[in-house]
């Protein structure tokens, strides 16, 4: 099953991340069917081992059965099944698929000033002034990087990825016309959006210490994992911040 994978792969202009979570299911959800011969692999099977998916893997079970159809596909391509003898084909209208839901959580208008509040002051810290009877910012402060809050707010203005963003050059900027332009999207369509006043400001003081080509050429090295251990962490700190 995994060579029929690594051959739909080698077909399909598939982005770097799309590949990586597609092998991420071969080597888990998969890992049962992932070292057999796909000739013996039958949909009494498929339908067992979905059936066994339950909770928060139900999610994990349909990417992975969407994988196991691609890799079908592939051998039929191939001659090595044929179109008929297909078990995904049998499966058709005889497995219902977990339903998915889109998620709840959402920042409420109310919240939002708050959120900004306590984004921007992230990491900081606070002395108690007995004459002054408030609390007073320490001198020892360490905020969060100006570099990681700027690009942490672009990625929820704009909804883009952590990879698109990170590699955008300055020449995708276009003041003139007020537009921003993504050129490494998931399907490697460029995608352009209207510069708001926002993105402008936090566009203006990323030029004001710009040191390359690269907008954030400091994230570069990170990759994605690092990046979203990062955000993990952010949030896990604007969580209690928000409970005090």
């Amino acid at each position: 099953l995994s060579d029929m994978l690594e051959d739909y792969m080698s077909r399909k202009n598939l982005a770097t991340k799309t590949e990586a979570d597609y092998w991420n299911l071969m080597k888990n959800p998969l890992a049962p069917f992932s070292d057999r011969l796909i000739t013996n692999i039958t949909h009494q099977e498929i339908s067992d081992w979905y059936a066994s998916f339950r909770g928060d893997k139900e999610v994990s079970a349909n990417r992975a059965l969407s994988v196991l159809k691609n890799c079908f596909k592939s051998a039929v391509f191939r001659d090595i099944i044929q179109p008929n003898d297909n078990p995904m084909l049998r499966l058709e209208g005889n497995l219902d698929k977990y339903k998915e839901y889109p998620k709840a959580t959402i920042l409420k208008d109310e919240l939002l000033p708050r959120f900004l509040e306590s984004f921007v002051d992230l990491g900081q810290r606070w002395d108690w002034d007995k004459k002054k009877k408030k609390r007073v910012p320490r001198k020892d402060n360490e905020c969060i990087n100006e570099t990681i809050r700027d690009w942490i707010l672009l990625k929820l203005i704009t909804g883009c990825r952590s990879e698109e963003l990170k590699v955008m050059k300055w020449k995708d900027v276009d003041y003139k016309k007020a537009l921003i332009t993504f050129r490494e999207t998931k399907f490697s369509v460029p995608l352009t959006l209207p510069l708001t006043r926002l993105m402008i400001l936090i566009l203006y003081n990323l030029y004001q210490r710009r040191s390359s080509d690269y907008i954030f050429p400091t994230l570069l090295p990170l990759n994605n994992l690092k990046l979203t251990n990062k955000l993990h962490k952010l949030c896990l700190q604007l969580r209690r911040i928000h409970q005090q």
